[in-house]
């Protein structure tokens, strides 16, 4: 589509269906879905290109949403932007891991010498098949599938994936993701990748305020790979529990090329090295002091990546966004001291992310 999606908002608002659903067939012979979900005075847009959100608007009309505008830019993406990140999110040392009994495993290298995101073809970048739209009388739903043969970037075991996602009334988008394994054995350790601004796309979110309960934090070296050790976030930069604004005191890069920015996995209060998952529990409060704006994010994981968005490029921006990637902690197949994300046949994983979004009631359109 040749419109933004926020061209894409504005005229499918005038619209009173719940949701719409339109296709469009690429030069590739691929076919790209895009869904609009209504509830209430709240309209979220995702397309079947990586489970994507593109746009989250409450009743002001301000997307909350940084990322692709169209589908051009969908596509041109390299920073994961609004998509449902697998096999496994994050990093993997080394790009290789070891399933006791099976044998060592060499992922693609995308990070350096790391494995990032699942690789350069993980389910970020692939076409899911777009289920079915169910509308209640305050909700609105969709489910993206997604199916992993054994060798889909290298990892053993065949995995089928789904992601659904459910915009609320009351302003809560439910996201979960669903994998399970069909044969063989894999790690999995899904994540939403969503880059958010409360106030104004043109502007850093280091004015932004954060409140989190979260006490540790995984120490990572100069290329963001955890040494092991859990820290106590005290007299850090990495404590928020009381609310603080992201910067100006920002994290400062170990390695000189790296730009300076939070890039951290926080650690839920009754984190425990044994515990897959957890009681739905709110782990991040974000505000924009400015639009008074604010995000919540509650999730049954271990925590949570926070991301400042550092390498943002062209045509956005360093500090543009932030993200709350909630998910099992960095490198769990490579550290024996956190919990295993190792699945097996027949065995499958639920991780949800809900997000709120409260909309200041006076809160007049403001533009991105």
């Amino acid at each position: 589509m040749n419109a933004s999606t926020l061209d894409l908002l504005t005229s499918m608002s005038r619209r009173k269906a719940p949701t719409e659903r339109l296709t469009e067939a690429l030069p590739s012979g691929e076919t790209l879905e895009w869904i609009t979900l209504r509830a209430g005075s709240f309209q979220a847009v995702l397309c079947s290109h990586g489970a994507r959100l593109l746009a989250w608007q409450g009743q002001d009309g301000f997307n909350v949403v940084v990322g692709p505008q169209s589908t051009a830019e969908i596509l041109a993406d390299q920073g994961a932007m609004g998509v449902t990140v697998g096999r496994v999110c994050n990093r993997i040392r080394d790009a290789a891991f070891d399933i006791p009994g099976v044998g060592r495993f060499a992922l693609p290298k995308n990070d350096g010498s790391h494995h990032l995101h699942g690789g350069p073809g993980g389910f970020h970048t692939r076409f899911w098949e777009t289920g079915e739209l169910i509308v209640e009388a305050d909700s609105a739903q969709v489910s993206f599938h997604l199916e992993s043969l054994p060798g889909d970037q290298a990892y053993p075991g065949h995995v089928k994936a789904e992601v659904i996602y459910t915009l609320k009334a009351d302003g809560q988008l439910l996201i979960q993701c669903r994998a399970q394994v069909i044969t063989g054995i894999s790690p999995l350790n899904m994540t939403h990748h969503a880059y958010w601004n409360l106030g104004f796309h043109d502007q850093t979110v280091l004015e932004h305020v954060l409140q989190s309960p979260c006490d540790r934090y995984q120490e990572t070296d100069a290329s963001s790979i955890p040494t092991g050790e859990l820290k106590r976030v005290e007299a850090t930069l990495y404590d928020f529990r009381e609310a603080r604004s992201l910067g100006p005191n920002l994290p400062q890069a170990k390695d000189p090329k790296a730009p300076n920015g939070y890039d951290s996995f926080l650690l839920r209060p009754d984190f425990q090295p044994t515990l897959r998952s957890y009681p739905l529990s709110r782990l991040a409060y974000v505000r924009d002091p400015r639009s008074q704006r604010s995000l919540e994010l509650w999730t049954d994981q271990a925590g949570f990546q926070l991301y400042t968005g550092n390498y943002l490029d062209r045509p956005f921006f360093p500090q543009q966004a932030f993200c709350l990637e909630a998910s099992a902690p960095i490198d769990a197949v490579n550290q024996p001291d956190l919990p295993s994300i190792l699945v097996q046949a027949g065995e499958s994983i639920e991780q949800l992310s809900l997000y709120r979004l409260h909309v200041p009631r006076c809160s007049a359109s403001v533009s991105s």
